[in-house]
């Protein structure tokens, strides 16, 4: 069979089918016909820098170029007000999903309960909270009046108690900072079995202040033993709550640590299976045996191998084996940095690897998108992802164990950029799962291929939406 190739040029079309190429006069133009127009350049970016400066853009005064939170809180307290005083089918409104209700959006975290595999709960930072009791297989929204929709981590306590947290601290590349990140409205709390959340009141921030403490919550964890030990990571530092959340307090004070640390905005951590907890603070990791105030150490340093001032650092550890832990940083303009490998709880690392031209999972968006997990069946396999997704053991080295296209059935390792977080069962951790800007993909057969599962996930995240004549959306 010949090959047809079509080439579009300078007003004309030729279509070469083998050795003969005919010329065919090119359509004419209508100008009454609506034309495509290119978007501002900042909107061809094609990165998370697109979203959040389209976003800024339209919260803007359009006299002064600037957002002015007080204006901003007076229109949603009107708007609010306007909600209360009529209901949609008073004003002759009535709304119906449209769609879509099979694409994800960014998603941060998600959580399958080890008493119940089939009951997972799953967090978009402009969607809300989700719910499967299928494995995954389908969702539905919970919590649906909540007045903050931007979940950013979830996690159960040892009494069955739900937490989930809000706020989108990365976003734009820097910790709470640019314009498109979506502030907090604090920790959610649930007590019968994730059918009711309630916030609670002590995280509830400032409105419209971003630098307010409690405005961005990046992780809520909770502590394998005690039941109403809960740890929270935020834009103002490390918070510890012993009451399940009633009162916070913050339990690097006292630590023999740099004061820079001790109020630093926490963008990454994790709570161990021996109660131990690490965290990247502003210039260093963070270690503390079991969390009490004043316990917790500096383990990056120039001596230990793990070296400091990471933009950002996402920390993994083995979670039946806390000895072994991994840490990847962030370089210096947001590409891969390194990969470090602790087999003795941190006391000493050895590097296992390092950002390249050619290995840079990240590209520039390590501060923005960055996975880091543990094989639990081989505490010498990792996965990291940032944009693209990949996986290293000793005996392998780093391999790509995901594409990012083409986006469509027939193709089993398409997995969306931009990588968040990873997930494996907890009764067969051949099945992983990983969130994404595109939602939720699972792989039923250990990172070989991949699938979207996102029925009704209805979180993507859309910048406009336009009608015809014919009452169809585009």
């Amino acid at each position: 069979m010949s090959k047809i190739t079509r080439y579009v040029s300078l007003g004309i079309v030729a279509v070469a089918t083998g050795a003969l190429v005919f010329v065919l006069p090119a359509p004419k133009s209508d100008s009454s016909i609506p034309s495509y127009q290119p978007r501002d350049a900042y909107e061809n970016d094609f990165s998370a820098n697109d979203a959040a400066a389209w976003l800024n853009k339209r919260r803007v005064n359009p006299a002064t170029g600037k957002v002015d939170p007080a204006e901003v809180l007076r229109v949603r307290n009107l708007v609010e007000q306007h909600r209360l005083a009529k209901t949609s089918s008073a004003i002759g409104l009535q709304w119906e999903l449209r769609g879509p209700d099979n694409i994800g959006g960014r998603t941060r975290t998600l959580f399958i309960d080890p008493a119940n595999p089939q009951l997972m709960f799953a967090g978009a930072v402009s969607g809300g909270l989700y719910r499967s009791t299928t494995g995954g297989s389908s969702w539905e929204m919970v919590n649906i009046n909540a007045p903050n929709n931007a979940v950013t981590y979830f996690t159960k306590s040892a009494n069955g108690d739900y937490y989930y947290c809000t706020g989108e601290g990365l976003h734009y590349f820097t910790f709470g900072g640019g314009a498109g990140g979506i502030l907090g409205g604090g920790i959610y709390k649930s007590t019968d079995g994730g059918n009711t959340f309630n916030v609670l009141p002590q995280t509830q921030p400032t409105p419209n202040n971003r630098s307010a403490e409690w405005a961005n919550i990046s992780f809520v964890l909770a502590d394998p033993i005690t039941p109403d030990l809960i740890y929270a990571a935020t834009n103002a530092g490390l918070r510890r709550s012993t009451d399940g959340g009633q009162t916070w307090s913050n339990p690097v004070a006292g630590s023999a640590v740099s004061p820079s640390e001790i109020g630093a905005p926490i963008a990454d951590m994790i709570v161990t299976s021996s109660g131990g907890v690490w965290f990247k603070g502003n210039n260093h990791i963070m270690y503390s045996a079991n969390g009490a105030p004043g316990s917790f150490t500096q383990i990056s340093s120039a001596t230990s191998g793990l070296p400091a001032n990471a933009r950002r650092s996402r920390i993994a550890v083995h979670p039946t084996d806390p000895n072994y832990v991994y840490v990847a940083n962030v370089g210096t303009s947001g590409q891969l940095g390194t990969v470090h490998r602790s087999m003795d709880g941190g006391q000493s690392w050895s590097l296992i690897g390092t950002g390249t031209t050619s290995f840079n999972p990240f590209n520039t968006q390590g501060d923005y998108d960055l996975l880091l997990a543990v094989d639990p069946k081989n505490k010498d396999r990792i996965l990291l992802g940032g944009v693209t997704l990949w996986s290293w053991a000793p005996t392998d080295g780093w391999n790509q164990i995901a594409s990012l296209g083409p986006d469509n059935p027939i193709n089993p390792f398409y997995v969306h950029a931009d990588q968040h977080d990873c997930i494996f069962h907890p009764t067969n951790p051949n099945i992983i799962y990983v969130v994404n800007d595109g939602g939720i993909f699972r792989s039923s057969n250990d990172g070989f291929t991949w699938t979207p599962v996102n029925a009704n996930y209805i979180t993507l995240q859309l910048y406009s939406v336009e009608g015809n004549a014919a009452g169809q959306f585009l």
